[in-house]
């Protein structure tokens, strides 16, 4: 903790604040939307000051709509001397988009598969950083999604083998045999 000048205020620089933010990967909500404008959130003659800081994870970065300061309605009980601030994050496209997902565990029991997986998921992994959690996982079901299909198309083939083969010998070919 640092003092400052010949005041009495202490001025932590914000060490801990920036630790989370950086940690957690996380983005000022008002900044997002209104870039460097300043809002205040008191005010009483010539001196302001805010609170409007508002951090959400990157994740969530695309669905923030608003984040605004709000005037309190005088009939609510005062909490704080400074106004309130609002924010709003809303879910772009359709709920029904939203379903969620399951791994095929088939793919854990195939040896083609798993063998791909491992070297695929390997190389996803080289040169990445230890905090990108969130892109790695969606990468990693859309190998999962894909080594499925993959499966799925080989079985299908499979199965479409036998069955000729089936009917071949139905039809009483000797040289099936």
């Amino acid at each position: 903790m640092y003092r400052i000048g010949l005041s009495h205020r202490v001025d932590y620089q914000g060490r801990d604040l920036n630790k989370l933010i950086l940690h957690f990967n996380l983005i000022g909500a008002h900044v997002l939307l209104h870039g460097t404008k300043v809002q205040y959130t008191w005010q009483q003659g010539r001196t302001k000051s805010r609170l409007h800081r508002v951090y959400v994870s990157s994740v969530l970065a695309d669905i923030v709509t608003e984040c605004e300061i709000v005037e309190a309605a005088a009939s609510l009980p005062q909490i704080s001397d400074h106004s309130p601030v609002g924010n709003k994050i809303s879910s772009k496209g359709n709920p029904s988009n939203n379903q969620a997902w399951h791994l095929d565990t088939r793919i854990l029991y195939d040896r083609t598969c798993k063998a791909s997986l491992r070297n695929r998921i390997a190389a996803s992994i080289e040169g990445r950083q230890v905090n990108d959690w969130d892109s790695l996982k969606v990468e990693w079901k859309t190998l999962c999604i894909d080594e499925g299909k993959k499966l799925r198309h080989r079985q299908s083939d499979e199965l479409t083998n036998i069955l000729k083969r089936i009917k071949i010998i139905e039809r009483g070919n000797p040289a099936t045999l």
